[in-house]
């Protein structure tokens, strides 16, 4: 399914775009860590409902469709990675990242209500 034209206006939502790194806690271990400060003005828009067995127990995941205009920054951003709203702190897990065609915009599956690891 092909989002709609996305002009600026429906861009509201700030999205802080994180990968997750491996740091050295200083004892040798490593400590995985989200880090990132790319904020990216995008759209949000639910997609659907669903449920999904999580760590043995049934969990509501709402899923979502997320539009960004096209950057490198945003290029770069890839599956396993996430976004964090920086106005509600909601928590998506990005599942795919398609780009347009004419390479003005991205659209990101994501889902909110899973843990993301």
């Amino acid at each position: 399914m092909m989002a709609q034209k996305t002009g600026a206006g429906p861009l509201r939502e700030v999205l802080i775009a994180q990968s997750r790194e491996e740091i050295d806690d200083g004892y040798g271990n490593l400590e995985g860590v989200w880090v990132g400060t790319q904020k990216h003005p995008a759209a949000v828009e639910v997609r659907r409902g669903g449920e999904a067995v999580i760590a043995g127990r049934l969990q509501g995941v709402a899923t979502y469709i997320v539009t960004a205009r096209y950057s490198a920054a945003a290029a770069a951003i890839t599956p396993g990675w996430r976004f964090v709203d920086a106005r509600s702190g909601a928590v998506y897990s990005i599942r795919t990242a398609i780009h347009r065609p004419r390479r003005d915009y991205i659209d990101f599956d994501v889902e909110i209500g899973v843990a993301d690891g």
